[in-house]
């Protein structure tokens, strides 16, 4: 589906969304969703109906005792109406840690704020914490007390819909899988209740304080865990090697909390790697040169810092998808001769310093400069030089005729800014 077609459905959508607003047959209730009494009511039905649901598929006992996971603003919130709040700090991670676990009484106190509610709550059962089943609740980032503009009007206990659990690669109707296959963890406490269930785990994220680098080393083997995230990690580097030792890891992200402290003496090795993101990496040489050396089979990468990246090395031929933001590289990186996508965000880059990152470069089909300050004959070079599907020039230096004539000369172009959207 291409970018025009989306825009159709949107409209389509919103259409008939606004006519069933009308539908008499919507009950009652769901009119007075945003009223206090309602909101808890919904609540619980939703809740419940999630828990019910969950147990047609997980293949442990599910307690009837629930508590709750509440993620605030898990929504793209640009465009306000007038009707619709947010509150920017629930995005934080210590706002995440402060209810990981909630009771009911938590969760109404947090999402109905005078009146005020969030316009859609997904909600699914995602682990057992001994007596209770938890519950997760994405959240939309809007509030209203407009209750035209919540979700799940006719299909659900608005705003809640049901949804998950998550269901496996290869799922087939009937089957049964454990609960312990995707796991969260943020405490000490957590990790002791999953030791039992290590064999069972495929997905398992660390989140905080409590797994630094001794946590790590002393881990249990995951013997099928294949993606492992570290999220608002406060590790410095000697931990790193001790994943090595769970057999089939192919997916690892990491968000460095303390990138300053980060730093790779001892290379880990990971055999059958082959996606690779690092978040808030330091403005230094850390190890990352011996990291990605090492990884042969990598086939996506993706690094992230606030200042630059030190990297002098080459980044394996197998990588197809490359993404760096930083303020700019320094180092002879040597990129793979082809890629798929290739998404460089460097702000303080010159011309200079992007025609050496890509002298190696032969092919791309997607190529993204958000926020890279390249002008229009960069773009007009990269597009001669390439043959591009698609670019991204948003909050680049690229003229508003620079657009158009890529535009025109290239007529097949899928291109953001997106002329055909503007209005004059």
């Amino acid at each position: 589906m291409d970018k025009d077609e989306m825009v159709a459905l949107i409209k389509k959508t919103k259409a008939e969304y606004e006519a069933r607003m009308l539908d008499p047959a919507i009950s009652e209730s769901a009119k007075r969703a945003c009223e206090h009494e309602t909101f808890v009511k919904h609540f619980r039905a939703a809740a419940t109906a999630a828990l019910d649901f969950a147990r047609k598929f997980i293949s442990e006992p599910l307690p009837d005792a629930m508590c709750f996971r509440v993620r605030l603003n898990c929504s793209h919130d640009a465009n306000l109406h007038l009707d619709e709040r947010v509150y920017p700090e629930d995005g934080t991670y210590e706002r995440a840690h402060e209810l990981r676990h909630c009771t009911e009484a938590e969760v109404v106190a947090v999402l109905w704020r005078v009146g005020a509610v969030p316009e859609w709550v997904n909600v699914s059962v995602v682990g057992v914490t001994g007596a209770e089943t938890l519950l997760k609740l994405d959240c939309c980032g809007r509030f209203t007390s407009n209750q035209k503009l919540l979700y799940h009007q006719i299909y659900g206990h608005p705003p809640f819909e049901v949804v998950g659990p998550n269901l496996p690669v290869g799922y087939k109707d009937g089957d049964r899988f454990s609960i312990w296959r995707r796991t969260e963890l943020w405490s000490r406490d957590d990790l002791e209740r999953v030791r039992p269930h290590v064999q069972k785990v495929w997905s398992l994220a660390l989140l905080g304080n409590t797994f630094d680098d001794h946590t790590l080393n002393s881990l249990p083997e995951f013997p099928h865990m294949e993606i492992l995230a570290l999220k608002h990690s406060p590790i410095h580097g000697e931990g790193l090697p001790a994943l090595s030792r769970h057999p089939m890891l192919r997916v690892m992200g990491i968000d460095l909390a303390e990138p300053e402290l980060f730093q790779l003496n001892n290379v880990p090795t990971f055999p059958l790697l082959k996606t690779l993101s690092i978040g808030g990496l330091p403005s230094r040489p850390c190890g990352l040169d011996g990291l990605l050396s090492n990884l042969p089979h990598l086939e996506s990468l993706t690094l992230e810092s606030s200042g630059n990246i030190f990297l002098d090395a080459p980044i394996s031929s197998a990588s197809q998808f490359l993404g760096i933001t930083a303020k700019n590289i320094r180092g002879e990186v040597r990129l793979p001769r082809e890629v798929q996508m290739l998404s460089l965000h460097l702000g303080e880059s010159t011309a200079l310093d992007l025609g050496r990152l890509l002298r190696g470069v032969e092919k791309v089909k997607s190529l993204h400069l958000r926020g890279t300050p390249v002008d229009d004959r960069f773009a007009e070079e990269m597009l001669s030089r390439f043959a591009l599907e698609y670019i991204d020039l948003v909050g680049t230096l690229v003229s508003s005729d620079g657009l158009r004539r890529l535009a025109q000369t290239h007529p097949d172009l899928r291109m953001d800014p997106n002329l055909k959207h503007r209005t004059a």
